[in-house]
């Protein structure tokens, strides 16, 4: 449960970040260069969560005797 939680999380922070970073780059160079840089920094954002609730989770777990 506690894996679940903390990708929700992580995938929350760094999808938000992904969209100002979307934006910001719209805003300079357009709206082609925009979905490409969102798309990269998003599937980027959903391994990287990933990445880091498997080892926060993983410091969490007891160690077995």
């Amino acid at each position: 449960m506690l894996l679940i939680i903390l990708y929700l999380a992580f995938v929350a922070v760094f999808g938000a970040t992904s969209v100002l970073i979307g934006f910001a780059v719209e805003s300079m160079w357009g709206t082609g260069v925009s979905l490409i840089v969102f798309l990269l920094f998003n599937a980027f954002a959903l391994w990287i969560s990933w990445v880091l609730a498997v080892k926060l989770s993983a410091l969490k777990l007891p160690k077995a005797p």
